[in-house]
């Protein structure tokens, strides 16, 4: 659990308030986020068993179809592999799809092969979301993702100061 986890929920939150129909689909645990999402927010737990669970990318790819959802967007890069196969599956223009990328280590042989995977999955993303300006630029430098324009963004995880701010009395 990080930063861009908490942020995706408090997203989900508030586009939920204002009206809009949203979906968290997750792969597996941890659930410690779950009593943070709003009771107007749809969770659906996809039960991934094993490394790549084709059960679980079943289920994605009914979740999307059932709900007609027109935007998913996926938190790091296993996600937005499983997000890369059911946009496959259901075809380019079935839902728009934005990859949340939250990490910049890429030391041991078995991850090096699989950015060959998690590179044909951030291509096909409309955008791709990363946590820092900084990011972003090695993503572009090192794996030409988010070289071309509009095909990139940034935001910040930022500090939910309600929820870290200091009791009363300390400094």
């Amino acid at each position: 659990l990080g930063g861009s986890e908490g942020k995706i929920v408090r997203l989900a939150n508030s586009i939920a308030a204002r009206g809009d129909r949203v979906v968290i689909a997750y792969l597996n645990g941890p659930t410690d986020l779950l009593a943070e999402v709003s009771s107007a927010v749809t969770v659906v737990n996809l039960d991934r068993r094993g490394p790549v669970s084709l059960r679980a990318l079943g289920r994605l790819i009914d979740v999307i179809a059932a709900h007609g959802i027109g935007t998913v967007v996926s938190v790091n890069l296993y996600a937005s592999l499983y997000t890369w196969l059911a946009r496959l599956r259901l075809g380019r223009k079935r839902f728009r799809m934005l990859a949340s990328v939250n990490t910049t280590k890429f030391v041991s042989r078995a991850q090096s092969r699989q950015m060959l995977l998690y590179r044909h999955a951030l291509a096909a993303a409309d955008v791709v979301i990363f946590g820092a300006e900084t990011q972003r630029r090695l993503w572009r430098d090192r794996y030409g993702i988010g070289a071309r324009p509009g095909r990139a963004a940034v935001l910040y995880n930022g500090v939910d100061i309600e929820r870290f701010e200091a009791p009363q009395g300390l400094d």
